[in-house]
């Protein structure tokens, strides 16, 4: 359905501006990607692409892209929300804007164009017979408010900005947690690894598995691995940086990259290695190699507050912090918005899984990736 949106512009005075509101699919809108790459909060995850791969891999996701169009042809985006349908047999069905994400916002300029694309999300929600919306910001929190639902301020992105050289940057880094184990790791025999086919993701994958198992989280499923690593490294968006030590490879990273940014996403490694450092080497080298192509900003990806630990990690490689608020709707109680890692049933969780045999690990993850967001 088409809806027509009387908007007010100033071009040579005051004049009235007819614009359409509408659903698109990205896979077949051949403007979508344009406007992601013209548009300035427009990231990877925004892309056509990012959609394919997760309506392929996890059935119970379902794209639907609310859009503000220039009347003329129908054809110009001038704002955007991405909803994904998640449908749950057991937990309520929501709207979330974009699962299995850190960057995500909403594709808007103002809070006028917020707030058209969000009565229509409330509309579409009522067709669907969904009750909850989740949107999550990073730069234009700003043009929501919380009127109509809560605002869940739990959780920041640490990121680098690569506006000095390396070697100004090592001055920034903490002399003991971070520099010295880089220079521990740089005098023993690592070697950096930069994976070009998937027998190389394959073993990114088991030590990426083996550290969410250590760390008590569920463990993505391998086939959504294979799918972001062929629509994404053929384009230069997608690398994956391995430390190799005596022929074993014992730790790596996945970034994405994408418009003088680069955001670390997935990491793994080999605890038994832990005294070489591989970890601080591998972000030594994303960094360096960052800078050499030219990117802007590096991010260590969101962490929870209340994850302190992490957050002091981050914070060492001279980080700037962040919110990444996300809004609720209806309104719900504060309770009910604490991150996971705040309460028992989390904690419980964890110990379970880092406790239990890989057939029940694998099969708690696998329920997870059925329902989760």
């Amino acid at each position: 359905m088409t809806v027509i949106v009387q908007k007010r512009g100033v071009c040579k005075g005051l004049a009235l501006k007819m614009q359409y509101l509408t659903i698109i699919d990205p896979l077949q809108n051949k403007n979508w990607d344009t406007f992601i790459e013209g548009h300035p909060c427009g990231w990877l995850h925004h892309l056509s692409d990012w959609k394919k791969v997760l309506e392929e891999i996890f059935p119970h996701l379902t794209g639907h892209y609310v859009a503000l169009m220039d009347n003329e042809k129908n054809q110009s985006i001038q704002a955007a929300l991405p909803l994904f349908l998640v449908k749950s047999r057991f937990w309520r069905n929501k709207f979330v804007s974009i699962p299995f994400t850190t960057i995500c916002d909403p594709l808007v300029s103002n809070s006028e164009e917020m707030k058209v694309l969000f009565d229509k999300a409330l509309e579409l929600s009522r067709d669907f017979n969904v009750q909850d919306i989740e949107i999550r910001t990073f730069n234009t929190y700003k043009y929501l408010n919380n009127s109509a639902g809560e605002c869940n301020r739990s959780y920041v992105q640490q990121y680098i900005k690569l506006d000095k050289t390396p070697d100004e940057l090592w001055n920034t880094f903490h002399k003991k947690t971070i520099r010295r184990k880089i220079k521990k790791a740089l005098k023993s025999d690592l070697k950096l690894a930069i994976a070009d086919n998937e027998d190389d993701l394959r073993v990114f994958y088991h030590l990426y598995l083996r550290t969410r198992k250590r760390l008590g989280l569920p463990v993505h499923p391998y086939r959504f691995f294979k799918a972001l690593w062929q629509t994404f490294h053929s384009k230069d968006q997608l690398s994956l940086h391995l430390a190799d030590y005596n022929g074993k490879i014992i730790a790596g990273i996945i970034f994405f990259k994408y418009k003088k940014r680069v955001s670390m996403e997935f990491v793994g490694s080999d605890k038994n290695y832990n005294n070489l450092c591989p970890d601080h080497f591998l972000y030594w080298h994303m960094i360096k190699s960052a800078f050499e192509e030219g990117i802007e900003i590096v991010d260590l990806g969101r962490t929870s507050i209340n994850n302190q630990g992490l957050m002091e990690f981050k914070s060492r490689w001279g980080t700037e912090i962040q919110e990444m608020p996300i809004y609720y709707y209806p309104k719900i109680s504060d309770m009910d918005i604490k991150p996971p890692e705040s309460t028992r049933t989390y904690e419980l969780i964890r110990k379970i899984n880092r406790n239990s045999p890989h057939f029940l690990y694998h099969f708690v993850s696998r329920f997870y990736y059925r329902h989760a967001s």
